[in-house]
């Protein structure tokens, strides 16, 4: 989500502190690591057209049957009704 973030205060669509503002509520959710191989963001990726870095997002959504919010559009588009945005 930072990544995307950045790219939209570059592109001016978000401002700097807009951008942090949001950004710093992701510190309060819990969060945990999950595995993702490359081969299930393969199938993913060819599958929607994202890149892998999108698809592993993608593909943890959709494994744990979870929403998925995120700020870039083709992944937006390609999680669809997953989508909280």
């Amino acid at each position: 989500m930072a990544n995307v973030a950045r790219k939209k205060v570059l592109r001016k669509e978000l401002g700097w502190e807009t951008a942090r503002t949001c950004l710093a509520e992701l510190d309060s959710w819990p969060m945990e690591i999950a595995m993702v191989t490359w081969g299930q963001a393969w199938n993913v990726a060819r599958e929607s057209d994202l890149t892998l870095y999108d698809a592993a997002y993608l593909c943890l959504a959709r494994r744990r049957q979870l929403a998925l919010l995120t700020l870039d559009r083709a992944l937006q588009m390609a999680a669809g009704t997953r989508s909280v945005l």
